[in-house]
């Protein structure tokens, strides 16, 4: 029996054993002609037949990422390194968003009122319509509330960071 190279840390690639079941599971999907790899020009689909949309800067890199060799294929293995990569980026932009939070919310009262959010935005772009504000602010505050949570705020920032 040949002994791994990897960690059980790597094999894992840093996530639950059930995240790591619903990625595989993914992969699996994906691979109908059960060959343990997947077409490189099919990557864009998968990503956002999981629900992200890479830039077309981020699918190039993916691309050189996971095919090195430029087989036009990629494997399981290859596929996880992305997946990990796209979910520690999204772990970063989750804690960008919290430090912003906490800016607007010096009493950490756990919230901002949309007055303090419509001020933030027409500072960050006074040319931003009327209109967009308030469906921003809807979208944020659909209890009408007039307070915003970071779980709120961050949908907000998510949604409209196009």
């Amino acid at each position: 029996m040949s002994s791994s190279v990897y960690t059980d840390e790597e094999k894992s690639y840093g996530l639950s054993k059930a995240k790591l079941m619903e990625f595989k599971e993914a992969f699996d999907y994906f691979d109908v002609e059960l060959s343990s790899h997947l077409p490189v020009e099919k990557l864009e689909q998968h990503l956002i037949d999981m629900g992200y949309n890479p830039t077309d800067m981020e699918l190039d890199k993916f691309e050189l990422e996971v095919d090195p060799d430029n087989t036009g294929y990629y494997n399981f293995d290859a596929f996880m390194k992305m997946v990990a990569y796209i979910l520690r980026a999204g772990d970063d932009i989750e804690e960008d968003l919290a430090q912003v939070f906490r800016l607007f919310d010096p009493d950490s009262s756990g919230s901002i009122s949309t007055k303090e959010i419509i001020d933030i935005l027409k500072e960050i772009d006074p040319k931003m319509p009327r209109k967009e504000i308030d469906e921003m602010i809807a979208d944020a505050d659909p209890d009408g509330s007039g307070e915003i949570t970071f779980d709120e705020f961050k949908h907000m920032m998510m949604k409209h960071d196009d």
